[in-house]
C-alpha cells in the first residue's frame, strides 16, 4: 500500500496507464510474479526494463501475487 502512495504523489495522480492489476514478470526473481497496479506499475515498467505483463485473474487479486498450483484446494 505504502508503494502504491508513493507512486501517486511521485505522479501526481492516482491514474495509470494500464487500468486493473496486472502479473509482472521479469528475467530476475525479483519480479517474477508480482502483482502491481495504478502508478506503482507504471513506475516498475519505467524503471525496469524487460518485464511482461498478463491481467491479474480474479483469484491473484485476492492474493497479492501470482497464483501457484497449491492456492485451489
Amino acid at each position: 500500500m505504502a508503494a502504491l502512495i508513493a507512486a501517486s504523489v511521485h505522479n501526481e495522480s492516482s491514474r495509470s496507464r494500464h487500468p486493473g492489476a496486472w502479473i509482472v514478470s521479469g528475467p530476475t526473481e525479483e519480479h517474477t510474479g508480482v502483482l502491481a497496479e495504478g502508478p506503482a506499475l507504471d513506475l516498475l515498467l519505467a524503471s525496469t526494463p524487460g518485464l511482461s505483463l498478463r491481467p491479474a485473474t480474479p483469484l491473484e487479486r485476492l492474493l497479492g501475487r501470482a497464483a501457484e498450483p497449491g492456492d485451489l484446494p
